[in-house]
Parts: C-alpha cells; structure tokens; sequence
C-alpha cells in the first residue's frame, strides 16, 4: 500500500503494454482509468491473462482502478471472463465520482448493426438485439461477444440523463477525422467541459464546436487528468 496523491492518470489503449503504466503509479496516483483495448484479442491468446496480471497490480497498490472497453476486448471467451471477474471496476454507462470530480464512461466502438451513419439508432433495447442475435452467436443466451464492444444507443441514453465533469470514451468525437457528432452531442447533453478517448492511438488536444475540450490519449501513453 502507498501513500496516495490526487493525481488521475489516464491510460491509453494497452493493446498488451502495461510497463508505461507499471513506471507511473510508482508515483501514488489516487486512480487510473484504462480506455479499452487491454490486448489484441484473439491475435494474442493470452493476452487476458497479462491483464488480469495488470489489474490485480494496479489493486494491490490500493489505487482505485476504472476502466472502459474498447473493440478488442471480447473477442475470446478469456476475455470475456475477465470483464465479468472485474465489472465492480468498469465505468460503461456510469457515472462515477473520483476526487470530486464526477466522470462518465462509455466503452465500445459504433458497428453499423446497431446504427446508421452518425448516431441514428437501428435497434431499441438489448432485448431486440438478443432476438436478432442467432442463438449459436450469443453468451449465455445474452449478446454476442462481437457487440459486447459496440456502443449501444439505450446506454447513450441513459448517460444523456445524467451529469458529468469528464466523459471518458473509447471512439472520438467529431474533432477527430474519424470521429462522431453525437458524442459532441451527448457530451453536451452531459455538461462535461472534457472528453478523452482513446482507439486511434494518437495523443492531441482540441476541441469541440461548442466548447468542449478534448484529450485523445496514444496507444500505451500515459496522461494526467486535470484537478
């Protein structure tokens, strides 16, 4: 157990290299905040494995750890596993207060089942989904993994209902080339005055039309959230 400091740090996409983060909680973060993308999936059998590894090291430092999931992370059933092991840890459609600040969290990527173009829902509920989900295709009778990693439009919404300071995700918003105006939109909604994603590997700051600034965090690159 060390002696914690305010600081949290913001982790980009690890896709398998944790030794950035390992070198900067040596400074006693009071939390970090993972965006998705722990491993390679299944080009990396084992790559579970190492994350739990991760967690747990993150844990046993008595840091409080948050994370959301990116597109990467439900490809294998390790995988899957483990997001059910540490879900008490996972910020996806929640908002969690840290420090006092209020931050939200939405994981996952848009796949063009579950929307068209930018932020037009095409499915309702996870019950409608489930029903167009062949049965050879879901977990325990659920979703299929492949959308365990796709934004679902009911979570957008029930994140619009609430309040934040910070809206941490995985896809961007529309600063960035690939990115998505309903996120400026939900954001908004939210009254955040900060959006940090991850996904495209790429550390930048910008900003948002209407104000908003925003933080894109590399792949495996550390980044201090500000107090």
């Amino acid at each position: 157990m060390m002696n914690m400091n305010s600081e949290i740090l913001v982790y980009g996409d690890p896709h398998g290299n944790w030794e950035p983060l390992f070198s900067a909680i040596e400074r006693a973060p009071k939390a970090v905040i993972v965006l998705g993308d722990f491993s390679d999936g299944k080009l990396d059998p084992a790559g579970a494995g190492r994350t739990r590894e991760a967690f747990n090291r993150i844990l046993d430092f008595g840091i409080d750890l948050r994370f959301i999931i990116g597109n990467h992370d439900a490809s294998l059933d390790s995988q899957v596993e483990l997001l059910e092991e540490f879900a008490d840890h996972r910020i996806d459609g929640k908002v969690v207060e840290i420090e006092g600040k209020r931050i939200a969290g939405l994981g996952g990527i848009i796949r063009g089942k579950l929307w068209r173009g930018d932020g037009e829902a095409l499915v309702s509920s996870e019950a409608e989904l489930i029903a167009m989900t062949p049965r050879v295709e879901r977990w325990k009778d659920g979703v299929s993994k492949k959308h365990m990693t796709t934004i679902k439009p009911w979570t957008v919404e029930a994140l619009r209902s609430q309040k934040a300071d910070v809206l941490i995700t995985h896809e961007a918003p529309s600063c960035h080339q690939h990115g998505f105006e309903f996120l400026d939109h939900l954001a908004s909604d939210m009254g955040v005055s900060l959006v940090v994603h991850g996904h495209h590997h790429k550390s930048y700051s910008g900003a948002l039309d209407n104000g908003i600034q925003v933080r894109g965090v590399g792949l495996a690159r550390v980044w201090t959230l500000p107090t």
